[in-house]
């Protein structure tokens, strides 16, 4: 008997649901749709027209308020009422397709665009609107049908446009998404700029799209994005300096992309920079601790470093770097071989040095080369000759036999190890080498410093006799074979 009143009711609130909802009061609207959809769900219930045509347009209006204030789920649920309370509004139909859009639905979106346009076939906000759906579900060519659609109708304006030529951009159609973008650009459309550009590199037309980006760099809201931009185009145009300059500017205003990192890091790598280059990759690989390529291309900038400084004889800086390099490639012989030999520079340019910790830092590295090189007698023989320095006979005889073993013919270290058998007292081992030494090189440099030294241990020992028969011997072979006599080599 009161249904004429509960409508009425309803209504009101309806109205000021509509008139609050227009100025911005969303919370109050939502309350005033809420008021008229309980003053006649009970009659919209039992089928009175006017009572369910009052509900469905308060659960649209409901569902706007929800999709502006960002409650999609509430949207698409108060629309799917409006929805059925109201079959011929296509409204009702339009809006749901919105709210199925927002929450990633976009089959949903679409049918309930397709289901609008059935009741309105010329609206082209509705084609526009299923195009963006089509466009984000990836069917690109219905998306382009509708976007060409609006278009014929007269209703394809300004940010609208943007949306077809970023749908050419996803197409491949490059000059299509030019044409567009020019003429947005034209109307200060600032979110063209940089799609200009970008429509313009995927033409290698370099010179026109760096033209764009440069104007573009002097917009503050895209800024930091065109210097990006200019950033990778001169990377790609191998104009390395200009690279790093826009790639700096665009790091400055706080946007270190990962494509400003990536492409910032490769221009210092290629202008040499290697130390500004690691800082940039480090940065950028511990944003990705998985990736192994990034970290790849750090290992290859300190690599790259190391070979640079040591071309310029900086050894001590070159360790770590190449140290670090060679972490996980142990099985590279060639990289080994000159970690080894890197030491052993280090070690001789450590030796020149002036400082009470010189010969430990010496030390130190021939010990890493000789882990690095463990078959290369020269560590083993470096360290002994160190150890003769230090007093410590004992020690550099058993490096000596050390390096022997690697290199049995070896007269150097077989003669050394004569001297500290000698300095030990042991004369008979001292003796025993000497004679070897003879024996395998009796005419040269090592046979002669033999000679001299045995006949010298021969005087100490007071055996005269056996030394004056060394010095004879001596004598007649160089009268044989010309050879010079004892002291008159002239080596150092």
């Amino acid at each position: 008997m009161f249904t004429w009143l509960t409508i009425m009711i309803a209504k009101r609130a309806l109205n000021r649901g509509e008139a609050l909802s227009k100025r911005g009061y969303y919370e109050s609207a939502e309350q005033q749709y809420k008021k008229a959809i309980r003053w006649v769900e009970n009659a919209a219930e039992r089928g009175v027209a006017d009572a369910q045509r009052v509900a469905g347009y308060a659960y649209l209006g409901a569902g706007r308020v929800y999709l502006k204030v960002g409650q999609v789920a509430d949207a698409v649920s108060n629309l799917n009422y409006a929805c059925n309370m109201l079959p011929e509004s296509s409204e009702a139909l339009y809006w749901r397709g919105c709210a199925y859009g927002w929450s990633g639905n976009y089959p949903k979106a679409e049918e309930s665009f397709t289901a609008a346009l059935a009741l309105v076939p010329a609206e082209a906000s509705i084609y526009l609107q299923r195009g963006h759906a089509r466009f984000k579900g990836g069917r690109l060519d219905e998306a382009l049908a509708d976007y060409l659609q609006v278009q014929r109708l007269g209703a394809l304006q300004g940010i609208d446009s943007l949306a077809l030529a970023v749908l050419y951009l996803h197409k491949g159609e490059y000059t299509n998404a030019e044409r567009l973008l020019r003429t947005l650009v034209k109307q200060e459309c600032l979110d063209a700029y940089l799609l200009l550009g970008y429509a313009l590199e995927k033409q290698e037309k370099w010179a026109d799209a760096v033209n764009v980006y440069e104007k573009a760099a002097g917009i503050k809201e895209v800024a930091s994005e065109a210097c990006e931009r200019l950033g990778v185009v001169y990377t790609k145009l191998q104009q390395y300096e200009q690279a790093c300059s826009w790639l700096e500017q665009a790091a400055r205003q706080g946007r270190e992309t990962d494509t400003v990192l990536f492409y910032y890091g490769w221009a210092c790598y290629q202008l040499r920079r290697f130390e500004q280059c690691i800082n940039i990759w480090t940065r950028l690989s511990q944003r990705y601790p998985q990736r192994q390529r990034l970290k790849a291309l750090v290992q290859k900038a300190k690599y790259a470093w190391g070979c640079d400084l040591v071309r310029a004889g900086n050894y001590k800086v070159a360790i770590p770097l190449w140290t670090d390099y060679y972490s996980g490639r142990e099985s590279d012989e060639r990289l080994t071989q000159a970690l080894a030999e890197l030491h052993l520079r280090a070690a001789a340019q450590a030796l020149e040095e002036a400082g009470s910790d010189g010969l430990d830092r010496v030390k130190e590295h021939i010990k890493k080369g000789r882990e690095l090189a463990p078959d290369d007698n020269r560590f083993p023989f470096y360290l002994a000759l160190l150890a003769m320095l230090d007093g410590d006979f004992e020690q550099a005889r058993l490096l000596l036999r050390e390096a022997i073993a690697l290199d049995p013919q070896a007269l150097r270290l077989r003669y050394y190890l004569a001297l500290c058998a000698w300095e030990n007292r042991d004369l008979n081992q001292a003796e025993e080498e000497l004679k070897t030494v003879i024996a395998m090189d009796s005419g040269n440099l090592w046979g002669h410093r033999a000679t001299e030294s045995l006949v010298a241990l021969y005087i100490e020992q007071g055996r005269w006799s056996e030394a004056a028969d060394i010095l004879l011997q001596r004598i007649h072979k160089a009268e044989i074979s010309g050879s010079p006599l004892l002291g008159e080599e002239g080596e150092t």
